[in-house]
């Protein structure tokens, strides 16, 4: 359930529309039905939610603001930061934790393939109990506890780069929080599976403040559904569908309508306006697209850094820079 960026990555799962009257892919009363059941009773504990949670409901939330162009502009710096001011870092997963974006798959599929035959919905507020309908989140933690039986790639030539630029990563992660950072995951694909293949990488999740994902934009944004779609319903695919789509994606390159459609999300959802609403004006964006997440950013005036080229080396280079920064500003606060 993580999503590949278009010309780097591309989404990680396939939708198809469950609107009023109409079926899923799989063409079946009972899921008209449990669809149906499904948005009245989310729709009552959206509103049940909404309440609960008004607190970090940004009243002045500004719209996501996507670049006209993919590629960073060459008069537009790497970095904007002010060291002495940060107190929260939010560092991406695709792309800037690992070798790239478009290579997703490789850590996804081994933990999303024995779920076939669920069906996701994208509706936020939801708590279902049935194994066969999930959340986004409810299907990524489900991921996250197949860890142990999967065959997962970590070795120094696998997608999480080399061990000793992941603990380049470490080195200065540690010095970030020994100066009282917090420092966050957050990611537009799947939190809790993300913790558990970084642990599995060998991190050290002491690092890690927590890790965020869709749901926690959304609910930020004070949205009832994380994609786009014009009826007032849940989206809901079958993960087998998904799982073909990435396999056929791995194997040719190319996207699909279900794959595309996921890519609304990114259009939505805002990772700038979920930390400018938890860390103020004390939060840094790391992250490594530039038209999704890093112009966002930098139009809401908050921190950056811009993972470009893709992959842990950058993301090595940029952390050490800030660190090094971080500490000088610790250093000289204390005399």
């Amino acid at each position: 359930m993580m999503y590949l960026r278009r010309n780097c990555c591309l989404p990680l799962s396939g939708l198809s529309m469950c609107g009023k009257g109409s079926n899923l892919t799989t063409g079946t009363a009972a899921t008209t039905t449990a669809s149906s059941t499904l948005s009245n009773r989310s729709s009552k504990k959206h509103h049940e939610d909404r309440r609960a949670n008004a607190e970090i409901i940004n009243a002045d939330i500004i719209p996501k603001l996507v670049a006209p162009t993919r590629l960073r502009p060459p008069d537009v710096p790497q970095f904007s930061f002010s060291p002495s001011v940060i107190t929260d870092v939010y560092v991406d997963m695709d792309g800037t934790l690992t070798e790239s974006s478009s290579r997703a798959g490789e850590y996804i599929l081994p933990l999303l393939s024995p779920f076939s035959g669920v069906l996701v919905t994208d509706c936020v507020y939801s708590d279902l109990s049935r194994t066969d309908i999930m959340s986004w989140s409810q299907l990524d933690d489900a991921m996250s506890r197949k860890l142990p039986e999967a065959i997962l790639n970590v070795s120094d030539n696998s997608i999480f780069g080399t061990w000793s630029a992941r603990e380049d990563v470490q080195d200065s992660l540690r010095t970030l929080v020994r100066c009282g950072l917090r420092v966050h995951i957050l990611t537009m694909g799947t939190a809790k599976t993300c913790k558990a293949v970084l642990r599995a990488a060998g991190y050290d999740m002491r690092l890690f403040t927590d890790f965020l994902g869709p749901s926690d934009m959304a609910r930020n944004q004070g949205l009832d559904y994380l994609f786009e779609h014009e009826q007032d319903q849940p989206y809901m695919f079958p993960v087998e569908q998904d799982v073909k789509d990435l396999e056929a994606y791995a194997a040719t390159g190319e996207s699909s309508p279900l794959l595309d459609k996921i890519m609304t999300m990114e259009k939505r959802l805002s990772k700038a306006q979920l930390v400018q609403t938890r860390a103020g004006d004390g939060g840094i964006l790391i992250d490594d697209s530039w038209s999704k997440n890093i112009y966002d950013a930098r139009k809401k005036n908050c921190m950056y850094m811009h993972v470009q080229p893709e992959g842990l080396n950058t993301t090595a280079h940029l952390l050490s820079t800030l660190a090094r920064a971080v500490a000088d500003a610790h250093e000289e606060d204390k005399s």
